[in-house]
């Protein structure tokens, strides 16, 4: 749950200005005349004006559109832009961690829609098409525009639809501006205040403005869940072989009823259903978001504008998440004992749910991960405006680049042993069985053995150009009094994205050590209760504490001096693409019936050719598998109009 204290200049403002009008008092003749002198009253106000401008720009586009317009800073109605354009009819977003990531346009999936900023190609730390719109600070965007009719001045890649960010420009202003906003979200979980911060100073002198803006905010989440709960058919037993299948068989007799006449008829022991998971999870997971803007703007007359954008931003997140995990069916494990089942709720279709068991070698888990995901963004790019008495000249050209890492570890602690698994009103839970060797779960720490501390580590590099001129000729012609304007241009992107992956798990106090595999306990190590290793205090699912390894711990105790995580071969590869296009566009205005009609219709050539590169697996002169030593490419490509 949160509660949001929210603080601004505008807010402040309103709620004075009804106190002040009540505690007037005045004489009523001049009052009256003071009523008569007002000859108009004009409200103005930064939502409504907003929603006008939305509109005027979904009026003036031709085709299928829609807008959101923040005419001040702060003022975009959601945390990130994925967020704010779940409000435009026909757009659905992705979520991660409860927030939106990515967005999809009339249901397509998201890499088919195609995201600009100040109209250049947007990159993104992905791995593929798709842009992650978690990583810009909304309080920082002025407009955000979703089209879903293409045009043929668009760029290749938008078969659902495009999105188009702008930021703003100080010419936007009248005069000086400065703006700015303090919020605070309040979690009762974690009990940690999230602040959010953000201002806009612009000015113009002459012929010339400047703009600065900034944000930042920070995110805290915790969630405790009763997790990973999972029911799964009995033939995990009943195909086992040997002692563990047979004895299986014999306790589904004895304390079920249940005879099984072919264990390895998937129809009859498929319908036998056992609870395979049990565990409980707490996890904290941090948010922090930062962005800023800069634009330098010449306009010396209406029709001639030369601007440079420059965007920055970051997005942090970090999640630390503790498991108490406990595995019914694992490798070692059977049947021990039924206490409870049911085979009535599900008997029509001849199912039997055992719903309390206990089992003889239950794999129990602790594990401590943690993810630590960081993304740098930056753009900069120039614009040119110029608009003569019946033509238009429009040009940009600029740099969109992405860098992403994502470091993964998880520090993995098994103990096998009999214990007992059933479900509850509560959900699942695993107890101490009756069986002597039996163990509480969640309190031996001596029982548990060290298997491995599991690393992986990715990398992810986008960088994007782009150059666009077109020449628009307004028209006004006698014999074909429709046509008002023809549009000519051509447009160039030079794309590169690569892509790092590897994995290592540390078994021991350094390189190729595996001394800790099955000797070092989880007693070995700093144990932190669960209310301490997350900020909120104790666990809220349920009456229950147990101690695990912190992830600061973890990470300075395992990673060993010269630690780094291998990047594979294998999992290498960089994608460059090219894509040049030439356009022509005409627009049409006539009325049919009295019913005003635009058109707008255009042809586009495109050339695309794409290098991917990529490590080739090969077999060495010792019989080994290995890679090439220099990365394989392929070309491909093709033109279309």
């Amino acid at each position: 749950m949160k509660n949001r204290i929210l603080g601004t200049t505008a807010l402040v403002a309103a709620a004075v200005s009804p106190f002040a009008a009540l505690a007037q008092t005045a004489d009523p003749v001049s009052a009256q005349a003071d009523v008569a002198q007002v000859d108009e009253i004009i409200v103005t106000g930064s939502y409504r004006r907003s929603l006008e401008e939305a509109v005027d720009i979904k009026r003036k586009t031709i085709g299928f559109s829609d807008s959101i317009v923040a005419t001040d800073v702060a003022n975009f109605p959601e945390q990130n832009l994925a967020e704010a354009l779940q409000r435009i009819p026909g757009v659905t977003i992705e979520r991660n961690k409860g927030l939106g990531g990515r967005v999809s346009v009339r249901g397509l999936p998201s890499e088919f829609t195609f995201v600009t900023i100040n109209d250049l190609a947007t990159a993104s730390g992905s791995g593929g098409r798709d842009v992650e719109l978690d990583i810009f600070a909304s309080e920082i965007i002025q407009q955000v525009t979703v089209q879903k009719s293409p045009r043929a001045s668009d760029e290749e890649g938008g078969i659902a639809g495009s999105v188009d960010i702008s930021t703003a420009r100080p010419f936007d202003y009248a005069g000086q501006e400065l703006v700015g906003s303090v919020e605070g979200a309040y979690n009762s979980i974690s009990e940690e205040i999230d602040p959010k911060v953000s201002f806009l100073a612009s000015n113009t002198w002459g012929d010339w403005g400047a703009l600065a803006s900034f944000s930042t905010a920070r995110r805290t989440n915790r969630t405790d869940s009763n997790s990973g709960i999972n029911f799964r058919p009995l033939f995990r037993f009943l195909e086992a072989g040997g002692t563990r299948e047979q004895q299986a068989i014999d306790v589904l007799e004895r304390d079920a009823g249940v005879i099984v006449q072919d264990p390895n008829d998937r129809n009859e022991t498929g319908r036998l259903i056992f609870q395979d998971k049990v565990g409980d999870r707490a996890y904290l997971n941090t948010q922090d978001q930062w962005g800023a803007t800069l634009s330098l703007q010449y306009k010396p007359s209406s029709t001639f504008d030369l601007s440079f954008d420059a965007m920055l931003g970051g997005y942090d997140t970090t999640e630390d998440e503790y498991d108490a995990a406990a595995y019914s069916a694992s490798s070692r494990s059977t049947l021990e004992t039924i206490h409870e089942y049911d085979d009535t709720t599900l008997a029509d279709f001849g199912m039997v749910v055992l719903r309390d068991v206990s089992y003889t070698a239950t794999q129990h888990e602790m594990l401590s991960k943690e993810r630590i995901n960081e993304t740098q963004y930056s753009q900069f790019g120039t614009e040119l405006n110029w608009r003569g008495d019946d033509w238009k000249l429009h040009a940009l050209a600029g740099y969109s680049g992405a860098e992403k890492t994502l470091d993964y570890a998880n520090l993995k602690h098994v103990a096998y042993a009999p214990s007992r698994t059933r479900w509850t009103e509560r959900g699942g839970e695993t107890i101490p069985s009756d069986n002597p060797a039996t163990i509480d779960m969640y309190d031996a720490p001596d029982r548990y053995l060290f298997e491995a501390y599991e690393t992986t580590y990715e990398a992810i590099n986008d960088d994007k150009y782009a150059a666009q001129v077109d020449y628009t000729k307004y028209l006004s012609l006698d014999f074909l009094p429709a046509l008002t304007s023809v549009q000519f241009g051509a447009r160039y992107t030079d794309k590169n994205k690569e892509r790092q992956y590897g994995q290592l798990n540390i078994q021991g106090p350094g390189p190729g050590d595996s001394s800790y595999v099955n000797t070092r306990t989880l007693a070995d190590s700093e144990l932190t209760p669960i209310g301490d290793l997350v900020p909120g205090g104790d666990y809220r699912v349920k009456d229950l504490t147990w101690s695990q390894v912190s992830n600061d711990y973890a990470r300075r105790t395992f990673r060993y001096a010269g630690f780094s995580t291998p990047f594979d071969p294998g999992q290498y590869y960089e994608v460059s693409e090219q894509v040049a296009s030439l356009y022509a566009m005409a627009d049409l205005n006539f009325e049919i019936a009295s019913v005003p009609v635009s058109v707008n219709g255009g042809a586009r050539y495109v050339d695309t050719s794409i290098t991917s590169s990529g490590y080739h697996q090969v077999q060495n002169p010792n019989g080994s598998t290995g890679y090439t030593r220099e990365p394989v490419s392929s070309d491909g490509g093709y033109d279309k109009v």
